[in-house]
Parts: C-alpha cells; structure tokens; sequence
C-alpha cells in the first residue's frame, strides 16, 4: 500500500510532506495575528479615545490617552515579536533550500513557502522539480504561479 505522503504535493520537510494548502493557512494565520493584532489595538484605542473626548471630562481623555500610548507600543511589540521571530527562522535556517532540519521547514511554514505562492513568468513554462516520492517532475506556469509538481 502506497503512504499517503506520496500522494499530497507539498512541502517536504525531511521526509514529512506537509500538504501546500496547509502551508498556505498556517502562513495566512501567522500574518493574519502578525498584521490584525496590532491594527486592532490600534482602532480600540482610537475608539476609546473619541469616546473619552465626546464624554469631555478631562481626567476621561488623560486615561484615554494613557490606554492608547499602552495599546500602540503593545500594538509595535506585537509586530516586532513575529518579524524577529520570522527573522530568527530565517537566520538558523541560513535560508537554504536543505529541508532536512527543522528550522528550515519552520521558516517555510512562517514565509509561505510552497509551491502554490511561487511566482512565475511566462504562462506556459515549465521547470524541473522534485515530486514528494522523490522523483522527478516538472511544473508548469499559470496565472502566474507554478503549479504542483506532475
């Protein structure tokens, strides 16, 4: 009976073949808590703060004022903590293209790294590639972006 591995395109990290969709959530979720974290702190404090004003009571404003410098500079460390986490990834990993450590196959996870996000040009090209058996393959252009390997 053939694993299922075999049978899933995907990321191939050291044997484990994680599926591209997979990666595509989980690298959609990272940037989705990385970006939306920290514009949410934002649009609440600014809330707070216009209603605070509205209210025009002036000890109301200075704790409004004080909660919005506390959920920007929450809002920087958010977005800071996941970039130098990305970058830390990216550094142990040495960027290569070896997916035999863990590093490697994390950093590919935080980036997005699949087949589905690469982009190409021309439509229509082609390129050789490795399939998730180990055997060769090739992928082709559309829309953009190469298509798994066949």
């Amino acid at each position: 009976m053939m694993p299922i591995s075999f049978l899933v395109e995907g990321v191939n990290c050291n044997g484990t073949i994680i599926p591209d969709q997979l990666v595509d959530i989980i690298h959609l979720i990272y940037n989705g808590i990385r970006i939306g974290v920290p514009i949410i702190l934002i649009i609440v404090g600014m809330f707070d703060m216009g209603k605070a004003i509205t209210q025009q009571k002036e000890d109301e404003i200075k704790k409004a004022q004080s909660l919005l410098v506390r959920k920007a500079v929450a809002a920087v460390l958010v977005f800071l903590m996941f970039s130098i986490v990305s970058m830390l990834f990216g550094v142990v990993s040495n960027g290569s293209s070896d997916k035999t450590t863990i590093w490697a196959c994390v950093d590919d996870l935080l980036k997005g790294n699949s087949s589905a996000l690469t982009p190409c040009t021309p439509d229509g090209s082609t390129q050789a590639c490795t399939k998730a058996d180990s055997s060769a393959g090739t992928q082709t252009c559309s829309g953009g972006y190469w298509s798994a390997c066949q």
